[in-house]
């Protein structure tokens, strides 16, 4: 089986959620299968090019065809030309959509599989998607030989919003994964130089997330002034701040977590997008993680801290109560809630044995359901099934 991922991030080019994806399953599906990445680049002045890399045990991601224009026709000349049994697409974009499209038109043989990773349809009183993304996301359903979503919950939203496209002989539910070894490296610079700026006897409370509508950072930052009218050994490190977004609106949203921070300005630290590396450092060093979310499809940014037995305050979203249990494994409070949220802080900081406690077996969940190599083995199953399809009898 020949098999071609098209994405947006690869190796180091990290953008979000979906770089742990791609990072973490290639590496495990390219034993089991050929595997190459087609990786187009962010666009420079109106212009995308791609490479396309070869995926192997012997020799990982090494690069066959490099800088060209990314356009339908030259995607479709290389799929051509390397006879690829299946396809798999990741992001909901009008070029993929294009060139799904045109294969099918050519009635060519490989197999198109699109993981969902967000709904659009599902976001709209959420987040700010651009124009046209909702029609580019029925495109990609209708022509998909196979629709990948992560969890039960992404299987009820997809029935709810899209039941002409919910048939279940055609829909695999595969969950991502994490990779232990991503957590081994440290900056011991960047931790102290943090450490500096904090100074002694503060308990941190960390979170790192997209600083985009929907990410409910608004109601961590309100919550921590409730913190501080209590108690002066509380600080905030924020992390993944970035001024430009593919999400419209994204610039008025960055304002106003500006404009929130500076009120508690003494009592907050605010990074930019972290490394692994820097993430790891934080993750030794902070008392407390919180995921704010209002929607997540499968949070990196709450199952990252669990893996490595930070304590977990988590707002109450459909795909961790899937499987994480209030006051088990970490504890949960109502979306959107800023004094919710403010005491389930309280109570974990305060609380350092059960805190603990609920880490580890967080820790434990996490471990033994989202490991690469196993998942990679359910996308060969899913791509036999594509490639198999059961006849109606």
């Amino acid at each position: 089986m020949k098999v071609l991922f098209v994405v947006y991030e690869f190796q180091d080019f990290v953008s979000g959620g979906l770089s742990r994806v791609i990072n973490g399953v290639a590496p495990e599906l390219c034993k089991l299968t050929e595997l190459d990445v087609l990786h187009i680049y962010p666009s420079f002045i109106g212009i995308n090019l791609y490479d396309v890399y070869r995926c192997n045990e012997a020799s990982y991601a090494a690069s066959f065809k490099r800088m060209r224009l990314a356009t339908k026709n030259n995607i479709i000349k290389h799929i051509e030309k390397e006879n690829y049994n299946i396809i798999h697409f990741f992001y909901v974009l009008d070029l993929m959509a294009d060139v799904m499209q045109e294969l099918k038109e050519k009635s060519y043989s490989s197999k198109l599989i699109y993981s969902v990773h967000n709904l659009v349809k599902k976001e709209t009183s959420i987040r700010r998607n651009p124009d046209g993304l909702l029609d580019c996301e029925k495109r990609m359903f209708e022509l998909s030989d196979r629709i990948h979503l992560l969890n039960k919950s992404s299987h009820s939203y997809f029935k709810i919003c899209y039941p002409e496209f919910s048939k279940n002989d055609n829909i695999s539910i595969i969950p991502n994964g994490l990779e232990g070894k991503s957590f081994v490296n440290k900056d011991d610079a960047f931790i102290q130089s943090l450490k500096n700026k904090i100074g002694p006897d503060k308990k941190i409370i960390f979170s790192s997330s997209r600083w985009a509508h929907g990410k409910g950072l608004e109601f961590l930052i309100d919550s921590m002034e409730l913190l501080l009218e209590k108690r002066e050994d509380v600080v905030l490190v924020l992390a993944g701040r970035k001024s430009k977004s593919w999400e419209t609106e994204g610039d008025k949203y960055v304002r106003m977590i500006d404009e929130k921070v500076e009120r508690i300005k003494n009592s907050v630290i605010v990074l930019g997008w972290i490394n692994e590396a820097q993430r790891n450092s934080l993750f030794e060093t902070t008392d407390l993680f919180v995921m704010p979310s209002e929607l997540e499809y499968f949070s990196y940014g709450s199952l990252e801290p669990l893996f490595c037995e930070v304590p977990l305050v988590q707002s109450k979203i459909d795909c961790l109560e899937e499987f994480l249990v209030d006051g088990e494994d970490c504890l949960f409070f109502n979306p959107k809630d800023s004094h919710d949220l403010s005491v389930k802080i309280e109570i974990m900081l305060d609380d350092s044995e059960r805190s603990l406690l609920t880490a580890r077996n967080g820790s434990l969940k996490v471990k033994a359901n989202f490991i690469w190599s196993e998942i990679a083995i359910k996308y060969m199953e899913m791509y036999q099934s594509a490639l198999n399809p059961v006849q109606d009898l």
